[in-house]
């Protein structure tokens, strides 16, 4: 069947010149069928090749795919093997960042964008990187750490740390258009981040809301791989649509919730979720509910296993902008089984959400008085 498939691109490949759309059909052909071609990759190879090769005498050579790999085009099948080393990954995300800041023109700076496959420059870019991306020979996991490693590995070719969001951008642009298996690589980064020693075990004079400060961390040149995780999850998921982002709760609550003991641990999850609460509130109600949930829980945990408590009151708070601004009394039947088992002092800063008793928030033992028998006279 591959061989028949190369044939038949060999003998008629040359009409895809007349193709209005030739980056988007050859997107959407390694997106959708990207498992069947995972371990074929001469196909994908000789796919990209036929296609964007019937515009060699109509576009510049550079039009659409990096210098890189169309040098690996030119190879024999022999020598087809090639891994992409960390400098190639920067230059494809640079290029990006460089096309939304109107730094860098496109190959082809003349182009009428009214008539064109994409309405402008930055689109364009970000298809045919997307298409190098899954047309490379290595594996989906690859790409996605490599993607990742872009941002969290140090390098001198990485705009200055006050630039760096438009860098995770970029990089957030990029690991949403393409498939789950490229960028659900993030999870096991934010796992890393959260049982962190930093997190897990920190010392007693380090304030989580510090260290996972990144405007504080630019500021100071000093970069926490916590915050650094933090800023990039943001970045990604912000470009990320509902049905993408659907899979939080069950990550938290499969993942997340058996390894987090700590008071810095939980402090981090609410720093990842917070900003998407309210998109949640719009899009998928039941995704809400289920993370609210999941929250409540991993407190409990957190109370059960933490001698002291120090930012009792910053949680709390952020529990009551939950159920104020989002969710009301939507899971009040869940969260008051909850509240009922932490310690006194949550219960009481909780009441409001739980409409408990103050005598039922104490664990004050009620003392019994005795009647005294008044003497007859």
């Amino acid at each position: 069947m591959q061989k028949s498939l190369e044939i038949i691109l060999d003998q008629i490949g040359g009409l895809y010149k007349f193709h209005d759309h030739p980056i988007t059909y050859l997107y959407n052909t390694l997106f959708y069928y990207e498992k069947r071609l995972a371990d074929k990759t001469n196909l994908k190879r000789k796919l990209v090749s036929a296609i964007i090769g019937a515009f060699s005498d109509i576009r510049p050579e550079n039009w659409c795919l990096s210098e890189d790999y169309l040098l690996y085009l030119k190879r024999s099948q022999d020598e087809s093997a090639w891994t992409p080393d960390h400098e190639y990954y920067i230059k494809l995300i640079n290029r990006l960042r460089s096309t939304i800041l109107g730094e860098l023109p496109p190959p082809y700076q003349s182009a009428d964008w009214r008539f064109n496959e994409f309405p402008n420059a930055a689109a364009h870019t970000l298809h045919s990187i997307c298409v190098e991306l899954m047309a490379l020979p290595v594996s989906a996991q690859t790409v996605g750490e490599a993607l990742i490693d872009v941002s969290l590995k140090p390098s001198s070719l990485l705009p200055p740390q006050k630039d760096m969001m438009s860098w995770y951008n970029a990089v957030g642009l990029v690991l949403t258009a393409l498939p789950e298996s490229y960028w659900s690589v993030l999870n096991d980064r934010i796992l890393k981040a959260i049982t962190s020693p930093m997190l897990e075990t920190p010392a007693a004079h380090h304030s989580p809301f510090k260290i996972l400060n990144v405007s504080l961390s630019h500021l100071q040149n000093a970069e926490h791989q916590c915050s650094t995780v933090l800023e990039l999850c943001h970045g990604v998921w912000h470009h990320a649509g509902i049905g993408q982002l659907s899979h939080l709760p069950q990550f938290v609550k499969e993942k997340l919730k058996p390894v987090i003991k700590h008071e810095n641990q939980f402090i981090f999850l609410c720093h990842l979720v917070g900003p998407f609460l309210q998109r949640f509130h719009m899009e998928r109600t039941r995704c809400l509910l289920e993370l609210t949930v999941e929250l409540y829980d991993i407190l409990l945990i957190v109370d059960s296993k933490s001698e002291h408590l120090y930012h009792m009151d910053a949680i709390c708070d952020y529990l009551y902008h939950i159920k104020y601004m989002f969710v009301g009394d939507g899971v009040r039947s869940e969260v008051e089984k909850v509240i009922c088992k932490l310690r006194p002092a949550l219960k009481l800063r909780l009441r409001f959400i739980s409409h408990l008793n103050i005598e039922e928030t104490t664990s004050v033992v009620p003392v019994t008085t005795v009647p005294t028998c008044v003497p007859s006279q």
